[in-house]
């Protein structure tokens, strides 16, 4: 008999003040989604709800989003403090820091009221640099000491590739932004996120609808070149079939809080609808991930893009920030949602 001892980190690891660190060090400076690219006649203003130190501005008009620091130069308080969930404001052409009554042209960063240092100077909030990706924003990871094995850009090519060009914000309309508070750590929700073996007892009456996920194509992450000890890739994909069947099922009472079919006859209206637009899926369901936070899902009709970080107190939990976009030919966004 043959007795193989697994030499696994103990649980407990989580709680050590030298692991937060380092995870308060890697996610303070980790690649991040910020939003989408498209203007709106009306403008908008939006401070990411996991970037809080960050605005974006779309004037009225406008085909540019732009990108800059939410901190006021002045005594560095935040200088908009929206209430939405989704971290959406009316456009407006100045901001006010409440603090110390700052303020700044929103589109430039300019600050109007220079006085206010008590001397002539001329003054901007810094411009945040970003990446723009299928209609998509991102700020760049700032990893020091890995500018040569990290490149979101070429993470997201091969995103890109691997999965056709399905994940795209054009043609999609942001519809919704969910924050959660979630029971299990960070890492534990990116590892569960990854197994597909959840997708059937975890989601029996909506995703195991919709996915066939014994047709499975996925491109590995994290794999490490022999050469040296830090990943040639930092990005996975799956991709799973879709079922046939999906759009076949009940729909009756889809909406009905009290049905406890709810979710699965939704899920089969769903199909139906878009079926009838377009036809049948090309897959059923795509997933990405980008170390250390970032996914996007495809969904027929619908882009799901999110972000997990750690508990600032209680590394037995996490914060996961979803935004969703519902593709503008379905006649009813709201019901993948569901």
């Amino acid at each position: 008999m043959v007795t193989v001892t697994l030499d696994r980190p103990s649980p407990q690891l989580i709680f050590a003040p030298e692991v937060q660190r380092l995870e308060r060090h890697l996610f303070s400076r980790a690649p991040l989604y910020l939003g989408h690219t498209h203007p709106t006649p009306e403008g908008y203003l939006r401070v990411p709800p996991w970037a809080k130190d960050i605005y974006l501005s779309c004037a009225p008009g406008s085909e540019h989003v732009g990108v800059r620091s939410n901190v006021c130069l002045h005594w560095q308080a935040d200088i908009l403090e929206p209430q939405t969930e989704s971290g959406f404001l009316p456009f407006a052409k100045s901001l006010l820091c409440k603090s110390h009554n700052a303020v700044y042209a929103s589109d430039t960063g300019r600050l109007l009221n220079g006085q206010i240092f008590q001397q002539a100077c001329e003054h901007h909030l810094p411009e945040i640099p970003v990446l723009r990706w299928n209609g998509f924003l991102f700020r760049d990871a700032q990893w020091e000491g890995l500018p040569g094995s990290f490149s979101l850009a070429d993470e997201l090519a091969v995103i890109d590739r691997e999965t056709q060009g399905l994940i795209t914000a054009n043609g999609y309309t942001l519809a919704k932004t969910i924050v959660m508070e979630q029971a299990g750590n960070w890492a534990l929700f990116m590892l569960n996120y990854l197994d597909l073996m959840h997708v059937a007892p975890a989601h029996p009456e909506t995703l195991n609808q919709l996915c066939d996920c014994s047709m499975v194509k996925s491109f590995p992450a994290l794999e490490f070149a022999t050469e040296r000890d830090i990943p040639g890739r930092w990005s996975s994909v799956q991709t799973v079939g879709a079922k046939a069947s999906w759009g076949s099922g009940a729909t009756a009472d889809w909406d009905d809080l009290n049905n406890p079919q709810r979710g699965k006859a939704a899920f089969h209206l769903w199909g139906q609808m878009y079926k009838a637009i377009k036809g049948n899926p090309p897959v059923g369901s795509i997933w990405t991930t980008t170390f250390p936070q970032l996914m996007f899902e495809w969904y027929p009709g619908v882009i799901v893009a999110s972000q997990v970080f750690p508990h600032a107190s209680d590394p037995t939990r996490c914060w996961v920030y979803h935004d969703f976009y519902y593709d503008q030919e379905q006649p009813d966004r709201g019901l993948s949602g569901s």
